[in-house]
């Protein structure tokens, strides 16, 4: 289980904002996650885990943030899925 440390808050918070539903805010969080993240498989395994994801499900429950939920989930599920 990884720490909380800072850099890891940032990353989790950038991957997860990849799937906002606002496309201005998708767009940048997407751009910048490609310019500062080299390898995303090992990147995600050290900055996600339970807890992690435990933040994600414990949004408000609005149907955009549960579709932004969901479509993070996706993208994680992805991302393993190619590795």
């Amino acid at each position: 289980m990884c720490r909380w440390r800072p850099k890891h808050k940032i990353l989790a918070t950038m991957f997860i904002m990849r799937y906002d539903p606002d496309e201005k805010v998708k767009l940048q969080a997407r751009t910048i996650w490609k310019n500062i993240v080299d390898n995303q498989i090992l990147i995600l395994k050290q900055v996600l885990d339970a807890n992690s994801v435990g933040v994600l499900l414990s949004y408000d429950s609005s149907s955009d943030l549960q579709e932004m939920e969901l479509s993070c989930m996706r993208g994680i599920v992805e991302k393993f899925e190619r590795s």
